[in-house]
């Protein structure tokens, strides 16, 4: 799922899954794994360049919004 964070949003970790937090852009996380410099599990990789195909928050909204899903692309409304 995506969802837009408020401004001054202050981010959660549950110190079981998520232990840190860091507000990065999606393309310098792939490049820091393309460079060694972190792990990424390949649905993480496949997140990341999704989000890095849109240029702003709605776009990524919007694209999330129009996408099918296991369900048969149901929206609500």
């Amino acid at each position: 799922f995506v969802c837009a964070a408020p401004e001054r949003q202050t981010p959660l970790h549950d110190a079981t899954e998520t232990i840190a937090h860091e507000w990065v852009r999606p393309v310098d996380m792939l490049d820091r794994h393309t460079d060694g410099g972190v792990d990424l599990m390949l649905p993480t990789q496949r997140s990341l360049q999704w989000l890095h195909e849109h240029d702003s928050t709605h776009a990524v909204l919007a694209a999330a919004a129009a996408a099918a899903t296991p369900e048969g692309n149901y929206q609500r409304g």
